[in-house]
């Protein structure tokens, strides 16, 4: 029988029990039988909002640089100079599996039984997007003999395309089976009357699946690329998590990560995303931002950097703005736009791809709550379209508009993209002279990277999680850091 985890325990993150008042459970664990798939669901979405706006948004956002360890703080320094242990993916990748993927598979399984298709296309939308970041982040990873319980206890793992082209059938599986079946009124990402949403949602997330893959095998992804942006049935505002409330364990799961567990000490801004928003006046930058406590410009820091405290206190940077009840975004319409963009370029309809591309930009103001953005596209203005160099251009606007937004995507988009590229300057020369050797719409290679990544090149994965390959003698030997992910170029 599948074990169903009906609690979710994660440091910093979401602590529930049978009687919280989101999710009133007054159910035995140990007897799934009498458990109802539609209680059960919520819980596959919390976990998802937990892992992937707790452990997955926070590291990211180092590596991508919208963070950088702040001054005389050491707990984050290893992703800021691309440098993860075997132990830094256990959180999120126990989490996804145990609590997100578990749960989604039952109410999957018991909502197939009973043909509530609303119901088994939401959890195969949930499942989709996790299983994604799971290979976006490892490479291989268990699938066809995963979530099977002890009667798979030690599943292999599985290639990357091998869990997407999984993934996508199981979507369109879903997609063709819902109908007019509703979704539980008792979920987290769009409440009651929401089987259209949850639709689009799932359209989307095939979108994301299908466009991570346009840089290696564009011919082979094109045709049901161009096909879901034909009928565009996507999301009409971003989707996000939006439940949240500052109240004890209730909060933002990065908020409790970063403010609450670590006391807002190990955050500061980075110098690569302020300087080159900064350098354009973007409205943005002071929308996710807040000005250095001693006062003065926005500031960031170079990422390696050992700081003297007592010259360049944590005081003297930008940090970034903490907000309890932030939305954790899963997609956003600027994504949705972008890779609109992309495909249209890819069609060489250039037209199309300026329209997408400048409607993605317009779309990440507004998410920021900013206004302008009109100014900022547009024959001689600093973000103007070119149809010479379309992927740098949306590459490098995917960057700026994901900041503080959804650092995992960004991280997945740069190594996809190439986009943004490294500084020609070494990070201690940028150090010494950032006005003069910093390039704007760059990223700073670490000082301290490691000898396995090549200089100026982005992390391209994590080590297996030793979670896992501690447990389970299936699991592959350890590959390098510097190893692409299946859909990398």
């Amino acid at each position: 029988m599948k074990k169903i985890i009906l609690s979710i325990m994660v440091l910093g993150g979401l602590i529930l029990s049978s009687c919280t008042e989101w999710l009133d459970i007054n159910t035995d664990p140990n007897s799934p039988a009498v458990v109802s798939p539609e209680l059960v669901l919520p819980q596959a979405e919390l976990a998802l909002a937990n892992t992937y706006g707790g452990p997955l948004y926070n590291q990211a956002s180092f590596i991508v640089q919208y963070f950088d360890q702040r001054v005389g703080a050491p707990n984050f320094r290893d992703y800021t100079i691309f440098k993860p242990l075997a132990t830094s993916g256990n959180r999120a990748y126990t989490d996804m599996y145990n609590l997100c993927l578990n749960n989604a598979e039952f109410v999957r399984s018991e909502s197939e039984k009973n043909e509530s298709w609303g119901n088994y296309l939401a959890a195969t939308a949930i499942k989709a997007f996790a299983l994604q970041s799971m290979v976006d982040i490892f490479g291989e990873v268990p699938y066809t003999e995963a979530l099977k319980g002890s009667v798979k206890a030690q599943p292999i793992y599985d290639d990357g395309l091998t869990v997407y082209t999984g993934i996508i059938a199981e979507l369109d599986d879903a997609l063709n089976k819902v109908g007019n079946s509703l979704v539980t009124d008792q979920n987290f990402l769009f409440g009651k009357n929401s089987t259209s949403k949850w639709i689009s949602f799932a359209k989307a997330v095939k979108l994301k699946l299908l466009m991570r893959q346009a840089s290696v095998n564009w011919a082979g992804v094109k045709d049901e690329i161009n096909a879901l942006i034909t009928e565009n049935d996507f999301p009409v505002e971003d989707v996000s998590f939006k439940m949240w409330e500052d109240n004890g364990t209730k909060r933002n799961p990065w908020y409790n990560d970063a403010y609450v567990f670590f006391g807002r000490t190990d955050h500061m801004a980075a110098a690569a995303y302020v300087n080159t928003l900064a350098a354009y006046n973007d409205p943005r930058l002071n929308a996710r931002y807040d000005i250095p406590e001693a006062g003065g410009a926005h500031r960031g820091g170079v990422p390696g950097t050992f700081y003297d405290t007592n010259t360049d206190n944590k005081d003297k940077f930008s940090t970034p703005k903490y907000n309890a009840t932030a939305p954790t975004y899963l997609i956003t319409i600027a994504e949705i736009e972008f890779f609109k963009a992309e495909a249209a370029f890819r069609n060489n309809d250039l037209p199309a791809a300026k329209t997408a591309y400048e409607a993605a930009i317009e779309a990440s103001f507004a998410q920021a709550g900013v206004t302008g953005a009109v100014n900022f596209y547009g024959v001689s203005k600093p973000y103007a379209w070119s149809n010479s160099s379309g992927l740098e251009k949306i590459a490098i606007q995917k960057w700026i508009a994901l900041g503080c937004v959804n650092g995992f995507e960004s991280w997945c988009e740069v190594r996809r993209l190439g986009y943004p590229a490294f500084c020609s300057s070494a990070a201690e020369e940028i150090l010494t002279d950032e006005v003069g050797k910093y390039e704007i719409g760059k990223l700073i290679f670490p000082s301290g990277a490691p000898s396995e990544i090549p200089v100026n090149t982005m992390i391209k994965r994590y080590y297996y999680p030793l979670a896992s390959t501690s447990l389970n003698k299936n699991a592959p030997a350890v590959k390098s850091l510097s190893t692409k992910i299946f859909w990398q170029p």
